[in-house]
């Protein structure tokens, strides 16, 4: 077998060392993809920041979050995620860059009408959660396993 330090499996990259910031990086790509085909439809003044809102989460949010489930997430992998995001949003609303100090990004949210990155990602995981509980798979099993012996001193680390 040939061993290997990344792959796609279902449109989601997987690194040999577990993490999920080639999946991150990925994703963004594939988001801002999206965003610049659809930025004439997200950008019209002639649609309601509420429709343009639904749309941004419907195709470029989804399309960021594929298979954000199962990620381990850290801090920095979240950052990058919510700066994109960010990023893509104050676009949609016409921020220009000199502005971008005095605009808070949770205004342009709710005039959005969208949630936080963060929030959706804790709703994404909640969902798959619950979806693991009512299961009888191996992911359940994998989940309801108790590991014999000691943990190592320290603190464990933050994901």
């Amino acid at each position: 077998m040939e061993v290997v330090a990344s792959f796609c499996y279902l449109g989601d990259m997987l690194s040999a060392g577990g993490d999920c910031e080639l999946a991150t990086k990925t994703c963004v790509k594939t988001a801002w993809k999206k965003f610049r085909e659809l930025l004439p439809l997200l950008s019209s003044r002639h649609l309601s920041h509420k429709t343009r809102g639904h749309a941004y989460s419907t195709y470029v949010r989804s399309a960021m979050l594929h298979a954000s489930e199962t990620w381990p997430l850290t801090k920095v992998d979240l950052q990058r995620l919510q700066r994109n995001d960010r990023a893509m949003i104050r676009q949609m609303c016409n921020v220009k860059t000199k502005d971008v100090a005095t605009v808070r990004s949770q205004d342009l949210l709710d005039k959005l009408g969208l949630l936080d990155l963060e929030t959706v990602t804790k709703e994404k995981r909640l969902c798959w959660y619950g979806h693991v509980q009512r299961s009888n798979s191996a992911i359940k099993k994998v989940y309801d396993l108790v590991v014999t012996g000691k943990r190592g001193r320290g603190c464990p680390k933050m994901t």
